[in-house]
């Protein structure tokens, strides 16, 4: 009976392990390689832009969804159900594919992500004089990515008041509540991300899909919490992608008509 006892553990924590894995790999996967092979198309209209800008969006949701479908068949236990045993390492899921994204596509060169290059970049980072503006950014996103990493988990920051009362506006309307974080900021950043990226505006393409990867990344933990009835989870992960997909729309639509005007002025 020990023995049976000591293999069992030794499984949960296998599985744990591997379910941690495909949750780090599965959204950096879906974000990179979407992007990875994608050429700039400033030709395009912005409508065609747009409508393949989406179609990124969806292919990035369905790559994450195949780390979904393992992540449920690890975790598919009583043990898990019951929440006897928990999901692990919920914290270092949320953050690594942010930061393997970001690091990608920051030192990414046109042959691809190679050492070289990367030292390189590197480099001509450390020479660069730094306004102060980019470093008050810098700091705020570190800011946003640590509240972000914090409030989720066992252990958590309070809520503000205004946030709470959006919440229960949510729950109110729609009965299941979509992650906040999904529709407000990663989905409308992948949609943005991808239509900048073909309309050639590449600039700031590793800071966007870094923080777009929010949302994959979320969509995923949804589904980490295996106690949760399925139906509810998919439910929630619906409300947050139709949510998403209109404020990304909303968003194109004020970005797409600056980049009018900017284009108007040059003329």
């Amino acid at each position: 009976m020990p023995f049976i006892l000591v293999i069992g553990e030794k499984s949960f924590l296998l599985e744990k392990l591997l379910a941690m894995s495909a949750a780090v790999i599965f959204p950096s996967y879906a974000v990179i390689s979407r992007f990875q092979g994608l050429k700039e198309s400033s030709d395009l209209g912005g409508k065609r832009n747009l409508l393949q800008a989406i179609c990124i969006f969806f292919n990035i949701l369905a790559d994450t969804a195949l780390g979904i479908i393992i992540i449920l068949g690890l975790l598919a236990n009583t043990v898990f159900m019951m929440g006897s045993e928990v999901f692990m390492g919920i914290k270092i899921v949320l953050i690594l594919p942010i930061l393997i994204v970001g690091a990608y596509f920051f030192f990414k060169t046109e042959n691809g992500f190679d050492i070289k290059g990367s030292k390189n970049r590197i480099i001509e980072i450390l020479k660069t004089s730094i306004p102060v503006w980019a470093l008050f950014t810098g700091l705020a996103l570190l800011g946003v990515l640590f509240v972000f990493v914090a409030r989720s988990g066992n252990f958590t920051l309070p809520v503000p008041g205004i946030e709470k009362t959006f919440r229960l506006f949510l729950e109110k309307v729609l009965v299941i509540r979509p992650r906040t974080k999904e529709f407000l900021i990663g989905y409308p950043l992948l949609i943005i991300s991808a239509f900048l990226f073909l309309k050639g505006k590449i600039k700031w393409l590793p800071i966007l899909l870094a923080i777009g990867t929010i949302g994959p990344v979320s969509l995923l933990n949804t589904y980490c919490h295996i106690h949760t009835p399925i139906v509810i989870s998919m439910q929630r992960s619906g409300n947050g992608i139709v949510f998403g997909l209109v404020i990304g729309l909303i968003t194109y639509e004020i970005i797409n008509f600056w980049l009018l005007r900017i284009q108007q002025r040059g003329r």
